[in-house]
C-alpha cells in the first residue's frame, strides 16, 4: 500500500470506531471532503464536526473497503459499503424508517493527509 493508502484505512478504521482525536491527526488544514449530501466541508476542525454530525444522523459502519490510488500514490479514493441506521431526521432527507441501511458509498481525497 502506498503512504496514502495506509492513511486512509487507518481513517476508515477510526471512523468505524468513532475516533474522532485519531481522525483529527490525519488531517491536514487543507482536506476537502464531498459528502453524499452534496456538501463540500474544507479544513479539518470542520471536516471533524461534520463528520460527527453525520454520525448523530446515521448510525452506520463502513466495509467492504476497497482503496484507490493514483499513479503517484498521493491521491486516494475510497469505496465502501456503509451499513447501519439512519436514526435522526437531517434535511434534505426523507423521516427516519425503522429498517436498516446498506448502501454503497465512497469518497476521495484531492488533498494532502497528515500521516
Amino acid at each position: 500500500m502506498t503512504d496514502a493508502q495506509t492513511i486512509a484505512s487507518r481513517f476508515m478504521q477510526a471512523l468505524n470506531e468513532r475516533d474522532f482525536d485519531t481522525i483529527g491527526q490525519f488531517l491536514d488544514e487543507d482536506v476537502a471532503l464531498d459528502s453524499m449530501t452534496g456538501q463540500r466541508t474544507i479544513g479539518a476542525g470542520p471536516l471533524r464536526t461534520a463528520v460527527m454530525s453525520y454520525l448523530r444522523h446515521f448510525d452506520e459502519t463502513f466495509g467492504d473497503i476497497v482503496l484507490m490510488h493514483d499513479a503517484f500514490g498521493q491521491r486516494v479514493a475510497v469505496d465502501v459499503t456503509a451499513r447501519g441506521t439512519y436514526r435522526e431526521s437531517m434535511a434534505g432527507f426523507p423521516k427516519p424508517a425503522t429498517r436498516p441501511i446498506l448502501s454503497p458509498a465512497s469518497s476521495s481525497s484531492n488533498s494532502r493527509m497528515v500521516p
